[in-house]
């Protein structure tokens, strides 16, 4: 992952690299190049928006044909295999007498297949074949063989070694790992790049096979853990928008564009007369869905509004819309917010102090902050000098900012800005 940030940090050693420039959120040009500095090998000319927390590129259709469970045979093997070397993890080795079993394979019974018996204390080496058909491998332009291992391993595709980890040397049958490899490192999946070995793939009828020898350090070593999977990809042409991280693996698809923005036929700030309101959005065949509870609108939260058919929203008092562009297949439009605020009705809120809603925090204190929702009745109604239209031109005059969100950012007890105020 290299962020464009402007940073400029180029230590390979750094959790992160960073560029030395930064990005706009749309409309600019990005461009991998070869190391000629002319030759370019992608490019988006220009971008489309970008969002925050969604990443965007090419997605890769993946197809995991050796999961873990797989139908497995595998074999502990002894003194008397010596003259195999590694013909066993050839396409023709009749593995007909060999156990059978699912993957993973491991000590203990938290595993697909437990060896413990055959293997603590008699050999370090395990020998597993699993086969597998591909209908069309020329659709696959890429190959990727996931490991969780404990403590290495020896990987062969067809007969042909592909990678080996934690082993160096000639294999024999009863070769054990190079050192002990902390037990914590095998709790996630580690990749491995295979491309270059995807011309050894054979079409269906035809079968395939993954061979592996895995190791463990030692013999009386408690810990042994092998669970293989095999996954193939294909790059799609189409750029489009992830809303699922996956880091250090396949794009998985995602969505091709983002809906159009709701466009609201009445700006949002201070009214004294009622109106009605209308949404709509550019794009063809998108459902907006709206909200006068502060509550987020989604897909399937929330009114519909219709530009064509439906009624227009009467605004009568203050309120605050909420609404969204939606289409099946495609990223949901930023929520827009709208307040319409009439002075009238704020010069008459919560007169008794009650609060504005059911969940929110009721009069007093609360995390040592004091809750006062209501006007003071002295100053709004008793008070002759702030009567009639004073009152309303005196609100109208105050600099005001409306601030929409969710109430735990206002009134948690950890991160609220109301009852917290000092948190960072």
């Amino acid at each position: 992952v290299v962020f464009a940030s402007g940073k400029d940090i180029r230590d390979p050693n750094a959790p992160y690299l960073h560029t030395n420039f930064g990005l706009a959120r749309k409309d600019e040009c990005v461009a991998i190049v070869d190391p000629d500095g002319k030759t370019v090998v992608h490019q988006y000319t220009p971008y489309p928006q970008q969002l925050s927390d969604i990443s965007y590129g090419l997605a890769q259709l993946d197809e995991i044909l050796v999961p873990t469970g797989a139908d497995v045979r595998y074999h502990v093997p002894d003194s008397g295999d010596a003259n195999l070397g590694t013909d066993w993890a050839g396409l023709d080795f009749n593995d007909s007498v060999w156990d059978t079993g699912e993957t993973g394979l491991g000590f203990g019974s938290g595993y697909g297949t437990d060896v413990q018996q055959q293997m603590l204390n008699i050999n370090t080496s395990l020998w597993i074949r699993i086969d597998f058909y591909v209908e069309e491998p020329y659709f696959y332009d890429g190959m990727i063989l996931k490991m969780r291992y404990d403590d290495g391993y020896i990987a062969y595709l067809n007969g042909t070694e592909i990678v080996r980890k934690n082993f160096n040397g000639t294999p024999t049958w009863n070769s054990m790992a190079d050192a002990n490899r902390p037990q914590a490192q095998s709790s996630e999946f580690e990749n491995v790049n295979l491309n270059e070995y995807l011309d050894l793939i054979r079409a269906s009828p035809y079968k395939n096979v993954l061979a592996i020898q895995a190791l463990n350090d030692n013999v009386s070593n408690e810990n042994f853990l092998i669970v293989p999977e095999l996954v193939f990809s294909k790059n799609e042409e189409v750029p489009q928008y992830f809303t699922k991280p996956t880091p250090g693996k396949f794009n998985i698809s995602g969505a091709a564009d983002i809906v159009s923005d709701v466009w609201f036929s009445h700006k949002r700030g201070f009214y004294d007369t009622t109106f009605q309101l209308k949404l709509s959005t550019e794009m063809d065949d998108a459902e907006i869905r709206y909200t006068l509870d502060g509550s987020r609108p989604t897909i399937t939260h929330g009114f519909t509004f219709n530009y064509n058919t439906g009624p227009p929203i009467d605004i009568n008092k203050t309120t605050i819309v909420r609404a969204v562009a939606v289409k099946p297949g495609l990223l949901d439009s930023p929520v827009q917010t709208h307040s319409y605020i009439f002075p009238a009705d704020v010069r008459y809120q919560s007169l008794s102090g009650q609060a504005p809603a059911p969940d929110w925090p009721i009069p007093g204190y609360y995390n040592g902050q004091r809750m006062d929702y209501g006007m003071d009745t002295k100053v709004v109604i008793d008070d002759a000098r702030y009567s009639g239209q004073t009152i309303i031109d005196a609100l109208e005059a105050v600099a005001t900012v409306s601030l929409v969100t969710d109430l735990d950012n206002l009134f948690d007890p950890s991160k609220g800005i109301y009852v917290n105020a000092y948190s960072e």
